[in-house]
Parts: structure tokens; C-alpha cells; sequence
């Protein structure tokens, strides 16, 4: 016998499946490869941006006093020298440093989202500089125009002259 009565415990509401597990454990797996690949390219980004760590006077000192007799410091064109040589090495380590942040996020695959990365901070960096240029284009002009008020004569005899060597070329 079948029955056209209404079920008592039908409340109308229809009941969405439950997500399968395998899912829910698949968006886990990629919302932890994205953040994975986000922190590499930050990584990457600090590593390809750090700027040369030129060595202080101290250090540069101290360091080369490992391979140099003290007499050798009394001659200035020495220390210079080292100073000179412990910046030359730097700059080498930072370029090794770059070269190598690149070709890893090349073989890592990520060299894209470097790339984007890198451009983001260009633009904010730029956009930092023109406000700050911005801000203080007043002050700058005012302290320019006292130092021509003050030295008028000087100032047009710098002019003249420059105007005297435009008319040679």
C-alpha cells in the first residue's frame, strides 16, 4: 500500500553533502605550497636586495691585522689599501650573492614571481623617493634662493662663465 501522506520529519530542508575529506585535505596541501612559495620568494627577494656590507674601519682594521704586521699601519696609503680591498671583496660577495639568488629561484621555478616581487618594491621605493622629493621641494628651493641672495655676485659670475663655455661648444 503506498501512502500520499506527507512524511512528519521532511522539514523541507535539502542537506548538502559533506565535503570529501580528500578535498578539504587537498586545499590544505595547496594553501601550504602557496604560502611555501611565498615565503621562498621572500627569501629570495631580502637575499637579492640585501645591500654590500662595505666593513666599518674598525673592522676592516681588525681584520686585516690577521695578515699584516702593526708597522704596516702607521703608512695611511696601507690602510687605505685594505680599506679598498675589504670593500672590493664585499661588493664580489654581494654580486656572487645576487648570481646566486637568481639561478635559485630559476631552478626552483620561482623566478616569475622574483621578478613581480622585485618590481612591486621598484615601484613602492619609487613612489617613497617622490614623496619624500615632494615633501621637501619647498625647503630645498628656499635654502637654494637664500644661497644665490647672499652670494648674487659670485653666483653671476658662475653663470657668465658657464654661459661663456656653452657659446664655445
Amino acid at each position: 500500500m503506498s501512502s500520499t501522506a506527507p512524511n512528519p520529519f521532511d522539514d523541507g530542508i535539502t542537506l548538502q553533502p559533506i565535503a570529501n575529506s580528500s578535498n578539504i585535505t587537498k586545499q590544505k596541501a595547496d594553501r601550504r605550497a602557496e604560502r611555501r612559495r611565498q615565503e621562498a620568494v621572500s627569501r629570495l627577494v631580502v637575499d637579492a636586495t640585501r645591500p654590500p656590507d662595505f666593513l666599518l674601519e674598525e673592522t676592516t682594521i681588525a681584520a686585516a691585522d690577521k695578515d699584516r704586521k702593526d708597522d704596516e699601519y702607521s703608512n695611511l696609503h696601507a690602510l687605505e689599501t685594505i680599506k679598498l680591498e675589504a670593500k672590493l671583496r664585499s661588493q664580489q660577495h654581494s654580486t656572487l650573492l645576487l648570481a646566486s639568488t637568481v639561478a635559485s629561484s630559476i631552478e626552483r621555478g620561482l623566478d616569475r614571481e622574483l621578478h613581480t616581487e622585485l618590481l612591486k618594491q621598484g615601484k613602492d621605493a619609487q613612489n617613497v623617493i617622490s614623496k619624500i622629493c615632494h615633501d621637501h621641494s619647498e625647503d630645498f628651493l628656499e635654502s637654494v634662493g637664500k644661497v644665490v641672495a647672499a652670494l648674487c655676485g659670485p653666483c653671476e659670475e658662475v653663470k657668465s662663465s658657464l654661459n661663456e663655455v656653452r657659446s664655445l661648444l
